[in-house]
């Protein structure tokens, strides 16, 4: 195991730091261990879970939208946002 040193505490953190290690029946060394951990492990993306959650998600749309809908309508987007630009433009002038 190593040992780290860490200066500087602001006073409230401290403060807070020992107030959850009392409420977890920890000591300040174990809570600060503890608080890294759940900070810095990152949990395991199970890749089967979110593909049921992406298909049960994908089943609960009642359209599918075609590939030229979707092209069509980011086409129509594109094209309002330039009339709005020009517009925006020509009222300057």
């Amino acid at each position: 195991m190593q040992t780290i040193t860490v200066k500087n505490i602001p006073d409230d953190i401290h403060k807070l730091l020992k107030d959850v290690a009392k409420f977890n029946h920890r000591s300040l060394n174990n809570e600060i261990i503890n608080c890294l951990e759940k900070y810095l492990k990152i949990p395991k993306i199970d890749a089967a879970s979110m593909l049921r959650k992406a298909q049960i998600s994908r089943s609960k749309i009642k359209h599918r939208f075609s590939d030229s809908e979707i092209h069509d309508t980011k086409n129509k987007g594109a094209e309002s946002q330039k009339w709005d630009l020009l517009a925006n433009q020509k009222q300057r002038r």
